[in-house]
């Protein structure tokens, strides 16, 4: 199986015996690890969501703007 995964500041420790997609050679690295410090949560969470929505064509909402998309779309519809 495949998935996906950002590993932002993790314990690379944890990742010891996993053997990512089989790449056993390869192994497990972290944002951080790659540029000297992590880089902040949210920066990372914005630009993820902003490049899958491309990726995936989506409308990405974001946890604070739920509550009024919610209380829009339930408005909306038809009874």
């Amino acid at each position: 199986m495949h998935g996906f995964a950002l590993n932002r500041e993790p314990d690379l420790g944890h990742f010891a015996l996993i053997n990512p997609c089989g790449l056993a050679d390869l192994g497990v690295t972290s944002m951080e690890r790659l540029l000297g410090a992590p880089p902040d949560a949210r920066i990372v969470s914005d630009a993820l969501a902003f490049h899958m929505g491309e990726v995936f064509n989506a409308e990405i909402l974001y946890p604070d703007a739920l509550p009024g998309a919610l209380a829009q779309a339930s408005q909306s519809r038809i009874p």
